[in-house]
Formats: C-alpha cells, sequence, structure tokens
C-alpha cells in the first residue's frame, strides 16, 4: 500500500493572550480582548460612535465625566474588559441574535477602534439549553428508519 501524506502547515493554535478580540452579545455587551483593551489605551471609560451607512461601530477612549462615556469594567484576571453598551444598541437599533466575534477589529489612524458589523461570525449558541437539551434528543440518520 502507498501513502500519500499531506503535510499541514498551519501550525499550531496560536495563545491569544494578548490578540485584539472584540465581541458583542444579544443584551448590547462588548467584550474586550486584553490586546484590544491596551489598543485603545486602557481607558476607565469610552465614547460608542455608528456609522450607520457602512454598519460600523466605534470606540473611543474619553475621560470620566464627559456626557455620554460608558464605563469600562475590567474582567477578572486582567483578561480584558466589558462595556455595557445596551442604550447605545437599542438607540441605533443594533440587534444580535446571539454572541458575534468581530473579525477585523482595527484601530484607525484617527484613534477610533472599528469595529465592522458586517464583519463578524457566531461564537456562542443562541440559547444555551439548546445544548443541553440536543444532549438528550436521539440522533437520526437515514440507516435507522428501518
Amino acid at each position: 500500500m502507498t501513502t500519500i501524506w499531506q503535510t499541514f502547515r498551519g501550525g499550531p493554535t496560536k495563545a491569544y493572550k494578548n490578540g485584539v478580540g472584540v465581541s458583542i452579545n444579544k443584551v448590547g455587551h462588548i467584550t474586550l480582548s486584553r490586546g484590544a483593551y491596551q489598543l485603545i489605551g486602557d481607558p476607565s471609560h469610552v465614547l460608542m460612535h455608528y456609522d450607520d451607512r457602512n454598519s460600523v461601530i466605534g470606540v473611543t477612549r474619553t475621560e470620566p465625566g464627559t456626557p455620554g462615556a460608558f464605563a469600562v469594567r475590567l474582567r477578572p484576571g486582567g483578561c480584558g474588559c466589558t462595556i455595557y453598551i445596551t442604550p447605545f444598541c437599542r438607540h441605533f437599533r443594533i440587534q444580535m441574535e446571539g454572541t458575534e466575534r468581530f473579525d477585523a477589529p482595527e484601530l484607525g489612524p484617527d484613534g477610533v477602534l472599528r469595529l465592522d458589523l458586517k464583519r463578524t461570525h457566531r461564537v456562542a449558541q443562541q440559547n444555551p439549553r439548546s445544548k443541553r437539551d440536543h444532549a438528550t434528543t436521539k440522533v437520526t440518520t437515514g440507516s435507522d428508519n428501518n
């Protein structure tokens, strides 16, 4: 028997410890990884912006007490932060069906962290109970119909 090997050149999974990752969930919470939080300058407060025509959310650092500023809540273990932006999402009618991760968050030359809503992918299921319910459901294949 001849073996034909295919070599995988993708390498191991890269540690995401300091990567720039941002996600948004259905209740209007944005989570920034440590790398994304550091990218915008480790702020205690941010301003939220929205480009309706291009469906892009913008995040900029600001000082406490700035009108419209959202507090940044640090996550345990220094692994990033969460920003509760429910009023912002409601105002601009931004609705997510589940948790979506932004594919390419980027810091523009103007200091705005750009989050393109057209470039996301689902990272969490819509209903956490559906996984548990699914585990007890029998999976049927074509051969089981006899």
